[in-house]
């Protein structure tokens, strides 16, 4: 009889399993670095956090982690609300291989290889030219589906 009792178990948690959708979704992230590095429009570097006032012509590095969790990156973009801000992406030659075509890194683009990238990081570097509070805006998207990705991530940036 204990054994009719485990075969029923193992039959109705194997067909529970098997109609199941076993994938796991989970929003992707983007994640700024507390500490950038600027350089100054004079060529003078030092470290500078986010809530530290830039001043025109003022570069500054700031590395990004993307994390798709679960779920691969299909896609990253940053742009600025204002054309007042300059910006780029930088990638280490080493994670080159994970760009699709359709990349673009001085226009802020990344689009990914299919089903290969989880985890990456990306430096962002941005120069205002006028002053004013510029916004930065990030979205970046896995294959988790609707109302996971894309995420919509921001800063704001205060210039003299």
């Amino acid at each position: 009889m204990k054994q009719v009792y485990l075969l029923l178990v193992l039959s109705l948690t194997a067909i529970c399993m098997v109609s199941c959708d076993m994938k796991v979704r989970s929003t992707p992230l983007a994640q700024a670095a507390t500490q950038m590095v600027r350089t100054s429009a004079e060529g003078v570097q030092d470290t500078i956090h986010f809530t530290d006032t830039l001043r025109v012509g003022d570069t500054v590095r700031v590395q990004v982690v993307l994390n798709g969790y679960y779920n691969p990156l299909t896609a990253y973009n940053v742009s600025s609300d204002t054309a007042a801000m300059r910006l780029a992406l930088e990638v280490k030659p080493e994670l080159q291989s994970a760009l699709a075509r359709g990349t673009d890194l001085e226009k802020g683009k990344i689009v990914f290889v299919s089903d290969q990238v989880f985890v990456f990081t990306t430096g962002l570097r941005y120069t205002p030219r006028k002053s004013g509070t510029h916004r930065i805006e990030m979205y970046v998207y896995s294959d988790a589906g609707e109302s996971y990705s894309p995420q919509y991530y921001y800063f704001d940036v205060q210039v003299k």
